[in-house]
């Protein structure tokens, strides 16, 4: 199987390598190009936690004058890799959450009391699901710091275009609604509408799978993390094996 990875870089990277580990073809065209920019303020407040939804959040922090005071801190990352970021820079005290925001959501306030102080939450620009909003409505007190900026992609690279042109390309990953939203408008944007038919949108979560066509093949992982991209990705390696011995 031919697989096109769109996640951002240095993330993309990592993935490719992972798969390609796993034995699959693997092209990269990422979607959204990470920027920081200036560095914004972030206040010094009693902080008894840290929200990480994404290993940009973390790397954003790396080099930001507040590093090295909050380093100390609990810190819920909302995955493996913003885990491995978050540990990378420093961070001593790491929960990794479980694949989404949802998630993060649920630990905090399985584990955390509005009343012991106020949460410090890095994102990007956009984000998905409303994190802020719901520890708010939990009695929370949240801080939202803005870390860095996804900027969405018009075009496919040219020479993925020609892949897909050809029907080389035999799936496509998806980690976040927006990033299928992007690759839709891309898709339109660059003709190739007609030739998604036969593409297997593999896609993290539901709420990723809802942004595609509905015509589109799209299958969604049995838990939102790497891992489970991988065993959804594993399951349609074989069935793809299968037809290709039957000459389908």
């Amino acid at each position: 199987m031919h697989l096109l990875v769109t996640r951002p870089q240095p993330d993309a990277e990592d993935l490719q390598r992972k798969l390609e580990v796993r034995g699959f073809r693997v092209s990269v065209a990422p979607l959204l190009d990470i920027r920081t920019g200036p560095q914004r303020p972030i206040p010094s407040r009693p902080y008894q936690a840290v929200l990480i939804t994404s290993a940009n959040g973390a790397r954003a922090l790396a080099q930001h004058p507040a590093r090295d005071r909050l380093l100390g801190r609990l810190t819920y990352a909302v995955g493996p890799q913003s885990r491995a970021v978050a540990s990378a820079i420093g961070f001593e005290k790491v929960v990794e959450a479980g694949g989404d925001v949802s998630a993060i959501i649920k630990k905090v306030e399985s584990e955390l009391d509005p009343r012991r102080g106020p949460l410090l939450y890095l994102s990007g620009e956009e984000t998905s699901g409303d994190l802020e909003a719901v520890l708010q409505r939990r009695e929370f007190e949240v801080d939202r710091v803005i870390m860095y900026a996804a900027v969405p992609e018009a075009h496919l690279p040219p020479p993925v275009t020609t892949m897909i042109k050809r029907r080389a390309i035999d799936g496509v990953l998806l980690y976040s609604r927006r990033t299928a939203k992007v690759w839709r408008r891309c898709i339109s944007a660059d003709g190739l509408d007609a030739y998604c038919g036969h593409i297997l949108h593999f896609c993290l979560a539901a709420a990723v799978a809802g942004a595609l066509p509905e015509t589109w093949v799209a299958k969604t992982a049995a838990h939102p993390s790497e891992q489970g991209m991988f065993d959804l990705i594993e399951q349609s390696r074989a069935i793809f094996a299968e037809r290709q011995s039957h000459g389908q």
